[in-house]
């Protein structure tokens, strides 16, 4: 979740930070596979209580993001769990599209959150 919470996201779109993590050195670079594990958040994790006093969960949340719709306030949209959860369900979804593997050129991408998500440029030109 550190990377998604460096990102500057305020004032862009979800598919405009989406399409920001292709700038970062690791998806650049000559590596052959790219691994990105994302935190899982549970309500009954020791942490929640945490959470609950912070008031984090009392915050705007957000349940079906859209590409095309902006953030305000990067920082603050990630204050809540529950708009975490959001946010990696929506960039695994997204990055699931050809427009993304087609950047990965011949990277293998693994995604670990809630289930593993792999994809390759070879998915992209219809091989297996």
């Amino acid at each position: 979740m550190d990377l998604v919470q460096k990102r500057n996201g305020s004032n862009k779109t979800f598919g405009k930070v989406a399409i920001s993590f292709h700038q970062h050195p690791s998806w650049r670079g000559q590596s052959k596979r790219i691994d990105i594990v994302f935190d899982v958040y549970t309500s009954t994790s020791i942490k929640q209580t945490e959470r609950v006093n912070r008031g984090a969960d009392n915050s705007l949340q957000y349940k079906n993001l859209a590409a095309r719709h902006h953030v305000q306030q990067w920082k603050k949209f990630l204050y809540g769990s529950s708009n975490k959860t959001s946010v990696i369900r929506f960039l695994t979804e997204e990055w699931k599209l050809s427009k993304y593997r087609e950047k990965l050129t011949d990277k293998a991408l693994y995604v670990t959150c809630e289930k593993l998500l792999q994809a390759n440029r070879k998915q992209v030109d219809g091989g297996t």
